[in-house]
């Protein structure tokens, strides 16, 4: 198990590959590392990392509660982590994450891979009521608006349990911080090299927030993947990791 300390709580984190670019992949809401491993193994680029935030899966400490609390946990693990600069690629409340951190500190974000996300994360009051008093019914139903395709039993199951095992405080932390965080008035202000990756039939971050963020950010491509809803690095990982993969090549040629 690898862990890193930050302000003695520590944080895991998994790593594969070397060199440049350092790729540091964020999971969504109730999330863990686990829903990148499947680029965190096969992209063939950079150095790639991807941890659990605080009170997440194997992490220890309680969630920030904004999502400006996170992108400032963000910066102090890439302290801890030696990292300067990092290509960020963030999944639903984790592209918010991405964006925020790139807002406060462009110098540490080489570019922004934003997946199944939005400039505005507005949580439907029924879901942030439901996560306080009826935690389990809540998360089974917003499982199965995750996905384009109706799960099995098991993977419904397994789904299900996997959010679950999030601290009860801290998923309704993250909903809350997602439902406050707005980033439109300042999207112009990201310089960054940005790939924005939509899933066509997402219910909950709809592709026209895609749409939007990739209008909004100055130096954004959109790729928009077919067959897939909000969990779309699960439902179609090959497709995500070759855009992803694509892109890091293409700003590493342009930046050389």
């Amino acid at each position: 198990m690898t862990t890193v300390l930050l302000d003695d709580t520590p944080i895991f984190y998994q790593k594969r590959g070397n060199g440049e670019p350092a790729i540091v992949f964020i999971h969504g809401a109730g999330g863990t590392w686990k829903h990148w491993a499947y680029c965190l193994k096969q992209m063939p680029v950079g150095q790639r990392i991807a941890f659990d935030l605080p009170g997440h899966g194997r992490s220890g400490g309680k969630g920030r509660y904004s999502i400006e609390g996170y992108a400032y946990f963000m910066l102090s693990l890439l302290d801890a982590l030696n990292i300067q600069r990092a290509v960020l690629v963030g999944h639903s409340m984790g592209g918010a994450i991405a964006i925020q951190t790139a807002l406060l500190a462009p110098e540490r974000v080489q570019a922004l891979g934003l997946v199944a996300t939005g400039a505005r994360l507005k949580v439907n009051p029924a879901i942030l009521e439901g996560l306080q008093n009826d935690p389990l019914g809540t998360i089974r139903r917003m499982v199965r608006w995750m996905y384009a395709r109706d799960l099995t039993p098991q993977e419904t199951t397994t789904a299900v349990q996997e959010m679950a095992a999030t601290p009860k405080a801290v998923l309704y932390g993250d909903f809350a911080a997602c439902d406050a965080f707005d980033s439109r008035a300042s999207l112009f202000d990201i310089q960054c090299p940005t790939l924005v990756i939509g899933a066509e039939q997402d219910k909950m971050t709809p592709p026209a927030l895609s749409e939007e963020l990739a209008l909004a950010i100055r130096r954004a491509e959109l790729v928009m993947i077919p067959d897939a809803g909000h969990m779309v690095m699960l439902e179609q990982p090959q497709a995500v990791c070759e855009a992803l993969t694509n892109f890091v090549k293409r700003i590493g040629e342009v930046q050389r």
